[in-house]
């Protein structure tokens, strides 16, 4: 992390702004929660909205759920800015996510799943994007999920934290309860473990 790195909590203009200018270019659609919804969650303290900054300039960000009284944070999303990625902002971002994990808490980290891609390009991306994770002190869990028909892997650290894959499970399912309407739940969220 360099000196003239900041994290800084976004609301209001500022995660409506991000939403238009960034997350959409940075996330497919059937990602996306929309802006009223993130809005929404922001509000409900569910949800922060956090940017990373380099030298002033927004460098990338995050988006955290959690459940009040859960030991589970979810990184909902997490992006660099298109001409910072590769140069070692995303491990910084990750550092300072984990490091500002209150002490009882585990990171779950969905990312989409190398095994069903729909060619060897697409496949070579998630692999790295999961990659990544791991480089960054991630473990992939037992845990898969599907959301939206999108499949993901379950990562998780610290690993000191992180409990069994079933708790993991009720966990993911209890924070997605609190932030989507029941019937969505039902019909898009699915859970797997071997």
């Amino acid at each position: 992390m360099s000196p003239s790195d900041s994290h800084r909590m976004l609301t209001g203009a500022e995660l409506a702004a991000l939403y238009r200018v960034h997350m959409r270019r940075d996330f497919p659609p059937n990602e996306l929660k929309s802006l009223s919804m993130l809005e929404n969650l922001t509000q409900s303290g569910i949800n922060s909205v956090w940017a990373f900054e380099r030298d002033g300039a927004l460098a990338g960000y995050y988006v955290l759920a959690r459940v009040p009284g859960s030991s589970m944070v979810l990184l909902d999303y997490l992006a660099v800015v298109p001409e910072l990625r590769n140069t070692g902002v995303g491990s910084a971002l990750m550092a300072q996510i984990v490091r500002r994990l209150p002490p009882d808490c585990y990171l779950l980290i969905e990312s989409e799943r190398p095994e069903p891609a729909p060619s060897p390009e697409e496949q070579s991306i998630r692999a790295r994007r999961v990659g990544f994770y791991q480089r960054c002190g991630a473990v992939r869990s037992p845990l898969n999920v599907r959301l939206f028909g999108v499949d993901y892997a379950v990562l998780t650290l610290p690993a000191e934290r992180t409990p069994s894959p079933p708790q993991q499970r009720r966990d993911y399912l209890e924070v997605y309860r609190s932030m989507l309407p029941p019937a969505w739940c039902g019909e898009h969220l699915e859970t797997f473990l071997p």
